[in-house]
């Protein structure tokens, strides 16, 4: 629970090992998804910063707050924060929270809906992926699954045509997702597939 953010900045100066798109954060981006961090970030190298809480962290907070019955937006766990080298500015954030049921039926008229978990939507710059999680690490979620929510965000869009920008960045956020979901041990990967090309709902 220490590692819960509410937001958070890096330090320019702390050195950090680059590593190619397939490494950055545990491996999530692994094949074709990994070619999109690479063609959405303009880059081939990355570095992570080191206060993101990964993805063992994240599903351990997650887990917490499920089992204490605290559903808070402002409680965040971070999974991870991509840099391109030499830069201070995050090409990529991703964190994850607790949402309550009542989130899924809410929308954001601004945001493109895709249908991939329970609900998604986005733009150029941000991705929500919600997803539905029973598990056998989640008190009682056979009665009260969790819903939790993924958020990919970007300070600059990426440098792609807009449909492919919304497209790659809930790719990259369904991949953590699924990474987060199989630490949980959640039901059949909370419903994502290995990797989905995320379509617009008509």
């Amino acid at each position: 629970m220490l590692g819960l953010v509410a937001c958070g900045g890096t330090d320019p100066d702390e050195e950090e090992t680059v590593v190619s798109a397939d490494e950055v954060c545990e491996g999530i981006f692994s094949g074709s998804v990994a070619r999109v961090l690479e063609r959405s970030t303009g880059g081939k190298e990355f570095r992570q910063h080191r206060a993101a809480e990964g993805v063992r962290g994240t599903a351990e907070a997650i887990a917490s707050l499920h089992d204490a019955h605290l559903v808070d937006e402002w409680l965040k766990a971070d999974l991870c924060r991509v840099y391109r080298p030499r830069s201070d500015t995050s090409a990529i954030e991703i964190n994850f929270d607790l949402v309550q049921e009542k989130a899924l039926k809410t929308s954001n008229p601004s945001l493109v809906p895709y249908g991939l978990g329970r609900k998604a939507h986005a733009d150029s710059k941000v991705a929500f992926l919600y997803v539905q999680c029973t598990s056998p690490r989640l008190v009682d979620s056979a009665s009260r699954p969790a819903v939790i929510r993924g958020e990919l965000s970007r300070y600059l869009a990426p440098p792609l045509p807009e449909q492919e920008a919304r497209q790659a960045n809930l790719r990259l956020l369904a991949a953590a997702t699924r990474a987060l979901a199989k630490s949980l041990q959640c039901e059949n990967d909370a419903g994502l597939p290995a990797d989905s090309l995320p379509e617009p709902l008509s």
